[in-house]
């Protein structure tokens, strides 16, 4: 039986997101080396409201309005936010993933982390704090504890992360007009590095796929063929060069098209 250590913080059972963030630089070392001290929840602390299943999201004002953009970097915080705690969650249940692996992606973690805190601090000098709107948890329910690593990589880092591109460059061709230079140097550094770690995400994912002896385009196809029952729906447009970029395949990306055709024309299935 696992014996969980109370030595250390553990920013997923922590509710307050700046003291999660505090967390973390106390403990990254310690995630690496020591993963079994740490207990996974069955939802991430919170000490702000969370949507209710089936709840609309509506009532949002445009981008040229400030409680528009403040309900944009609102929506920004919750997602790094739970980027940053799949990361944790992955290094945690994933001991045995390769060394590399486990070390990029405690970089990427810390990277989220610093995007964070970039959308919290810009939401606060508009005067707002998170909770103010009610957020979810989408993200953190799309994966399921011991699913094979390959499917978390696919879901994490090359469905959701990869819909974080599409979602970047459609943002920022809307606020092309918009006088806002701080959050649109905040898209900027989420967009660029973000590209990163998707290309993490493939490229651990077709060398795992080879050396298991399959074919990274089939692979992907079947797989996410399986587990879009699992994730959140998105429609919006592929950003294709930008996911290129990210190591994206021509095969790939015919995938993750149909899947987001699928997602036009299907009625969504109810949330685990």
């Amino acid at each position: 039986m696992t014996v969980y250590t109370t030595e250390f913080p553990n920013p997923l059972l922590e509710v307050n997101v700046w003291r999660k963030m505090k967390d973390i630089d106390l403990v990254a070392e310690q995630v690496l080396t020591r993963p079994e001290s740490f207990r996974i929840p069955n939802l991430p602390g919170r000490d702000v409201p969370l949507r209710k299943e089936g709840e609309r999201d509506g009532g949002r004002k445009g981008l040229s309005q400030k409680d528009g953009r403040a309900r944009l970097l609102h929506d920004l915080v919750g997602i790094e936010l739970q980027a940053f705690e799949l990361g944790l969650r992955t290094l945690i249940e994933y001991p045995e993933a390769p060394k590399f692996f486990r070390e990029e992606l405690l970089k990427i973690t810390l990277e989220e982390a610093k995007h964070l805190k970039l959308c919290l601090e810009a939401l606060k000098r508009m005067g707002y704090e998170f909770g103010h709107w009610n957020t979810h948890l989408h993200l953190w329910q799309s994966v399921a504890t011991k699913e094979p690593l390959l499917d978390r990589i696919v879901i994490v880092h090359r469905y959701l992360e990869g819909a974080g591109l599409d979602a970047s460059e459609m943002l920022l061709n809307r606020l092309t007009g918009v006088d806002d230079p701080v959050l649109k140097q905040v898209l900027k550094v989420i967009a660029e590095e973000e590209v990163d770690h998707v290309r993490f995400g493939s490229q651990w994912f077709q060398k795992l796929v080879k050396e298991s002896g399959a074919d990274p385009d089939e692979d992907f196809k079947v797989r996410m063929d399986r587990i879009k029952h699992q994730v959140p729906a998105r429609h919006i447009p592929l950003a294709k060069e930008t996911r290129k970029k990210a190591g994206f395949s021509d095969g790939e990306l015919e995938t993750a098209e149909a899947v987001r055709v699928y997602f036009l024309t299907e009625p969504p299935l109810p949330r685990r």
